[in-house]
């Protein structure tokens, strides 16, 4: 999913992104799922260098008939650099393994 880029300043300000839970086949259970089981992670694409992010997950949302799962996430100061980067989410599952979105 696409996010688009926002300009940083001394205090940047984001949009909070909804992030949408698509698994490849299926939909995503979100049941007992607390923000702590969600990590953002970041890849510098020039460097190389993967970061988790410092913001905050909120406000999720279980599948329905139309629409699938999902979770919002406010970036955080230190999420916020100049470059190339790829973004995923990974779910920590209660049976402890990790589901990437």
């Amino acid at each position: 999913m696409g996010i688009s880029p926002w300009y940083r300043t001394s205090s940047p300000i984001s949009p909070i992104w909804t992030i949408l839970l698509v698994p490849d086949t299926g939909s995503f259970n979100v049941a007992g799922l607390a923000p702590s089981n969600f990590a953002l992670l970041l890849r510098n694409l020039d460097t190389g260098v993967e970061t988790t992010g410092q913001g905050t997950f909120s406000n999720i949302q279980a599948a329905t008939t139309i629409s699938p799962a999902s979770v919002q996430y406010q970036l955080a100061t230190a999420d916020v650099n100049l470059g190339h980067f790829r973004v995923w989410v990974e779910v920590t599952l209660s049976t402890g393994g990790i589901e990437p979105f």
